[in-house]
């Protein structure tokens, strides 16, 4: 769920607010201390367990919701106060994700992380259907019935829902979390320190064969998705004057939904395809899947498809009435599914390459790749947008992707236990 908070709801927030693409675009930099995620990896291998990082960053995080709830119910809400929030959950967030990694490499064989590696996404999934678009529609809807469109009543609202939440999953987390053998701190010498392991993780990673192609797949698979998934929200809200759809919070938290489903599916799929047919056979296809569905955006960005149905709550005893794009939906889940089928797979594949002493500190390093790769072109796509308008900005996220299919032939596969071939 913090991903969702962090990367998806600030879009939705600061546009709900009237801020232009370019500055929603440049937000996404509060983000800095995830991408620099690598940094932890030796500090969590060196100190106490993985289980315990995560249970200690997930109280910290809560205690960082409630602080945002008071804000928002007290009026002493502001931007600058949201980003300060934002970035310290980000900088809690960092060594949770390389703790939940490391966690679920000590916890599975090979056999069962090709099993799970659909079940990890599809739970991910879930989160953002409930985060990212089941509350939010509410809270617009709460919004506007109770509040009259008051800005405190819909995020107050939403993060009051969220911290419940949220501190339910924690006491079920604490309670159902396993404790694997193998999760245990990494023994050091007499005076070495915590950051010498630093370096001998680094080496390991270099060392591994093909390193620089793994590299930029990276690079090319995720540049184009973050454009996207930076703006598509802006996308739907945009007045139809601007080449938008002049959605509002709770068609976009409806249309959020529906794309999730596909997505959902599509993470379904690629586990049990790549526990089948090993992940070179499906790597080419997925990776297709992923990119080329995001044309339809620019279909509709071109064509400004107006194919509605009308949603009333009128009827139950809520003063809420709108109408939904059906054909914003459709583009959404045809998208979001080709996204799970193609990043399910590349990350299976990153966490293939984490293999050894060092498998926690090596996956710290493939993800803070990734993740600099979704900040740098996240944090351009306003500007990108604004210079280009939606129809090219779409096909531009298209063409940025187009390079991974010249590196896709010459990347190379650990063999998997239970794979037929790679």
């Amino acid at each position: 769920m913090v991903n969702v908070v962090l990367f998806n709801v600030p879009t939705a927030m600061l546009k709900d607010l009237g801020y232009s693409n370019v500055f929603i675009g440049l937000s996404s930099l509060i983000t800095i201390p995830y991408a620099l995620k690598f940094l932890w990896g030796p500090v969590i291998d060196a100190i106490s367990t993985k289980r315990k990082w995560i249970l200690r960053t997930i109280e910290i995080q809560l205690l960082l919701w409630a602080a945002m709830v008071f804000l928002l119910v007290t009026s002493h809400f502001t931007v600058a106060i949201f980003f300060g929030i934002l970035f310290l959950v980000s900088l809690s967030k960092s060594p949770q994700e390389i703790a939940l990694v490391g966690f679920y490499l000590v916890s599975l064989t090979k056999s069962d992380q090709a099993r799970f590696i659909g079940i990890r996404p599809l739970t991910s999934r879930l989160a953002m259907v409930f985060t990212g678009s089941l509350l939010l529609g509410m809270a617009g809807i709460f919004g506007k019935v109770a509040g009259d469109g008051d800005m405190r009543y819909t995020w107050g609202f939403y993060f009051l829902c969220l911290l419940a939440v949220y501190a339910i999953g924690y006491l079920w987390t604490q309670t159902s979390c396993p404790y694997p053998i193998g999760d245990k701190a990494l023994p050091r010498a007499p005076g070495q320190g915590i950051w010498n392991n630093l370096k001998e993780p680094f080496v390991a990673l270099l060392k591994i064969k093909y390193i620089g192609l793994a590299v930029l797949f990276i690079l090319f698979i995720r540049s184009g998705e973050a454009f996207i998934h930076r703006m598509v929200v802006p996308f739907y809200m945009d007045p139809p004057e601007s080449g938008g759809y002049g959605a509002d919070l709770a068609q976009v938290g409806f249309i959020g939904m529906i794309g999730l489903i596909g997505a959902s599916a599509g993470a379904v799929i690629s586990g049990f395809a790549i526990k089948k047919y090993g992940l070179r056979r499906i790597m080419l296809p997925f990776v297709a899947a992923a990119i080329f569905p995001s044309l339809i955006y620019t279909a509709l960005a071109v064509w400004h498809v107006e194919w509605s149905m009308t949603f009333d709550l009128t009827g139950i005893g809520i003063n809420y009435k709108t109408d939904l794009n059906i054909a914003l939906s459709f583009g959404a889940l045809v998208e979001n599914f080709g996204y799970g089928l193609g990043y399910s797979a590349a990350e299976y594949f990153l966490f293939s390459l984490s293999r050894g002493k060092y498998q926690t500190s090596i996956a710290g390093f493939l993800l803070s790749i990734l993740y600099i790769v979704v900040l740098v072109f996240g944090a351009i796509s306003g500007w990108v947008q604004s210079l280009s308008g939606w129809g090219w900005f779409f096909v531009i996220s298209v063409l940025v992707s187009i390079p991974v299919f010249l590196v896709l032939p010459r990347l190379r596969y650990v063999d998997e236990e239970t794979s037929k071939a790679s």
